[in-house]
């Protein structure tokens, strides 16, 4: 039995790995916000629904999402930067159209893992609010 829980969560993982590799490090931060439900507290990944163990696939994802927002968090602002523009410049992709309406809310402390320390949060904030302010970012009105 240890050995078939084991073989789903690596299969799992897997498929997220295959999943978020095509992604910037900021579309993967977005993404993965985007599977966390704050109303129910937990992440919820439909498309490994029924072929993955739900403990497993939450692990994966609260694991990834947190080691996302380190390397967020490491990169340079000039990186960083590039990054949300590109993301922006894609109003169509789902991960745009996510930040998009975060940014309308003033809510993008949701990209945020809920178990991110303080120190993490209060810098990502602080980073992101400059790169909206640097690029002069304007949520377009609906």
């Amino acid at each position: 039995m240890a050995g078939r829980q084991k073989s789903a969560r690596l299969k799992y993982r897997e498929l997220l790995a295959e999943r978020l590799s095509p992604l910037s490090t900021f579309e993967r931060l977005v993404y993965l916000a985007s599977l966390f439900h704050r109303d129910a507290g937990h992440y919820r990944d439909d498309m490994a629904a029924g072929a993955f163990e739900q403990r497993e696939v939450q692990a994966a994802l609260k694991r990834q999402h947190q080691t996302v927002l380190s390397e967020w968090l490491c990169r340079r602002l000039e990186e960083q930067m590039v990054d949300v523009t590109w993301c922006l410049s894609n109003p169509d992709s789902a991960q745009g159209k996510f930040l998009k309406a975060l940014i309308r809310l003033k809510a993008y402390e949701h990209l945020l893992p809920r178990d991110a320390r303080p120190p993490e949060r209060k810098l990502f904030l602080q980073d992101f609010e400059t790169i909206l302010a640097v690029i002069g970012y304007n949520q377009p009105q609906d």
